[in-house]
């Protein structure tokens, strides 16, 4: 069972970093939320995040008051520390070349969300989040038409490899498979609400209205919160068929970071999966 409904505890984190960054782009990724959505852990203190644009303009715009703080200048990484969380800056890239199989020589920078997923290493740590606070106008859609019976996990799949996304309401988070649409409500990594509101409203098959066993009416109150997990390498089929699966071809994933045989053995054992590599 994926917990869907554990992200909104990002919510607190996401709005920290957009007030500190003076930017509303901001995603957070990696670890913390992939184990919230595995139910691992309900109190993240290391957050991952990552936003377009150039790490030293970023790190130099950042708010850091009262804040411990450095960047490693090399891969234009920001470490923000403010007791107990401890927040790390990867600005988007894309990156090449591992000569000593561990790091990359090369690396772009990039406003591109596809192309940041396509960089990294298992699917389980390509998720991105997003959350902003609503604008107080609710979505505008009827009874949905899926919601007849609990989602099991076998009805989530079917939605998502029929519409590659789906929406639910009593949480108000989008979940986004599709490339087009991640790149429609995100591009160049900023938040389309226009085309996200149309994407929900006009596409109401894939509307749900819980993410719990039991039906609820829509509140009528706006949420506090819109939120939008993106799952660009489909990792929601790999976490049900119970898969850990490399982002592209395994032998390459491997070759370019030795260390990540280490750390596919403890994502395994940490989470109990099947050591079941397979090309994505």
């Amino acid at each position: 069972m994926i917990n869907f409904n554990n992200l909104s505890i990002l919510d607190s984190h996401q709005s920290f970093l957009q007030k500190r960054s003076k930017n509303q782009n901001v995603f957070l990724v990696g670890w913390c939320v992939r184990d919230l959505l595995l139910g691992i852990t309900d109190n993240p203190t290391d957050i991952d995040f990552t936003m377009a644009g150039d790490p030293q303009k970023l790190y130099k715009s950042f708010d850091k008051d009262w804040l411990s703080h450095f960047i490693t200048e090399k891969f234009g990484t920001s470490t923000f520390i403010t007791e107990p969380f401890n927040y790390e800056l990867t600005p988007l890239r894309t990156e090449w070349n591992y000569s000593d199989t561990r790091h990359p020589d090369q690396i772009q920078r990039s406003n591109d969300l596809l192309l940041d997923a396509k960089r990294r290493d298992f699917t389980i740590n390509a998720m991105y989040y997003f959350s902003c606070e609503n604008t107080g106008k609710e979505l505008d859609f009827t009874q949905p038409t899926e919601w007849s019976e609990p989602l099991s996990d076998e009805k989530l799949l079917k939605i998502l490899a029929r519409e590659w996304y789906i929406y639910f309401a009593d949480i108000n988070l989008l979940v986004l498979s599709k490339t087009d649409y991640i790149s429609g409500v995100f591009p160049d990594a900023q938040f389309d609400e226009v085309f996200c509101r149309y994407l929900i409203e006009t596409q109401k098959t894939s509307v749900i209205l819980s993410v719990s066993e039991e039906s609820i009416q829509i509140k009528k109150t706006p949420h506090d919160h819109f939120r939008i997990l993106i799952d660009p390498t489909w990792w929601i089929p790999s976490m049900i068929s119970r898969k850990l699966e490399t982002v592209g071809n395994p032998d390459q994933r491997f070759w370019e970071d030795a260390l990540r045989l280490i750390r596919a053995l403890r994502l395994v054992n940490v989470m109990n999966h099947k050591l079941n590599l397979q090309k994505v």
